[in-house]
């Protein structure tokens, strides 16, 4: 089953409906940060540039669940940067997504050996950094995929958790590995509206596109957590109350 600490849905209420615009199934948050607290933590939790690990011109980085909610929008966050993104996704159906959101390659983790087209594709050297939303079913094989000095950072367990491992695993490339949680990026007094002015510039910059791409009446909860679980979502997930 689904890791229910990975699930973050969050609900727009029935006179909230002007702070998105629908169309072809899909939803665009358009203003107030309160409507779209997910992203904003999870951006200053995972992936602002100076928290963990910069990434710059010329980095290579890979990106699981790269046609997830946060998937999506770290691969068009890092492809701004001038990163190589390399995403990985759960079915041959998502791949488009992907690729028109940033990704360089997308290689489908469940039908293809992803460590070897990683570094196939990086000429065996491997990428600066891993972001895993997977967990178990991808750690041990993301540390086989990163260079010397390298990060992986795992910020969710939509598989499982990553249970106890060999710390030597990460000796012969000195490979770090970060497990960061909200709390400590929002610890400082205005760590999270620094955090939420950086989103909303991103936004309106169109260096990304957060789009809520499936809205389910709130009490279908049951089925929106059994789409998650069978890997049938792209992109984020909304519940919607009042329609």
């Amino acid at each position: 089953m689904i890791n229910k600490n990975s699930v973050k849905f969050f609900k727009i209420e029935e006179n909230e409906h002007p702070y998105v615009t629908k169309g072809e199934g899909q939803a665009k948050v358009v203003r107030d940060g309160k409507k779209v607290h997910v992203y904003i933590t999870s951006i200053r939790s995972h992936f602002n540039p100076d928290n963990i690990e910069g990434v710059k011109v010329g980095d290579a980085v890979l990106i699981h669940a790269a046609a997830g909610g946060m998937g999506l929008i770290l691969s068009q966050w890092a492809h701004s940067l001038g990163a190589l993104v390399i995403g990985t996704v759960g079915s041959k159906q998502k791949i488009d997504l992907a690729l028109k959101n940033g990704c360089d390659y997308v290689i489908n983790y469940r039908g293809d050996d992803f460590v070897s087209r990683v570094l196939e594709i990086t000429s065996g050297k491997g990428v600066d950094v891993v972001y895993d939303a997977i967990g178990k079913d991808v750690f041990l094989d993301s540390l086989k995929c990163v260079k010397t000095l390298g990060f992986v950072i795992s910020y969710g367990t939509a598989s499982g958790d990553v249970e106890a491992f060999d710390l030597q695993l990460l000796h012969q490339k000195s490979i770090i590995v970060a497990r960061p949680t909200l709390r400590s990026f929002i610890s400082a007094p205005g760590d999270l509206q620094r955090g939420a002015a950086a989103f909303f510039k991103a936004i309106q910059n169109k260096v990304i596109d957060p789009t809520v791409r499936q809205l389910y009446p709130f009490e279908n909860v049951r089925m929106a957590h059994k789409d998650l679980e069978e890997g049938l979502t792209t992109g984020s997930v909304g519940l919607v109350s009042g329609v």
